[in-house]
């Protein structure tokens, strides 16, 4: 199950422990700062990170914010895909 923290998504278990995140702050008032996606062992591969970028992504849309991704994995992401072009804070 995905939630959202202070300054983070996380993904939990059945157990409830966090299995995978992603930290993130405001960068000022019109752009977070990305810098970390970690996703246990057991879940790599299978989408995890995507999906928790895609939470970001979504709630910086709806705050009408942008991202600089500082991760170097959100960054390969944002570099590779064109979805993201419209979102993604250049300084």
């Amino acid at each position: 199950m995905f939630k959202e923290e202070v300054n983070r998504f996380v993904y939990v278990n059945n157990e409830g422990q966090v299995m995978a995140y992603l930290k993130f702050y405001a960068l000022n008032d019109n752009a977070y700062d990305v810098n970390s996606v970690y996703a246990d062992i057991s879940l790599r591969g299978k989408g995890i990170g995507q999906q928790l970028v895609d939470l970001m992504v979504n709630k910086a849309s709806q705050e009408n914010m942008l991202i600089r991704p500082t991760c170097p994995y959100v960054l390969k992401l944002f570099v590779t895909n064109d979805k993201y072009e419209n979102i993604w804070y250049k300084e």
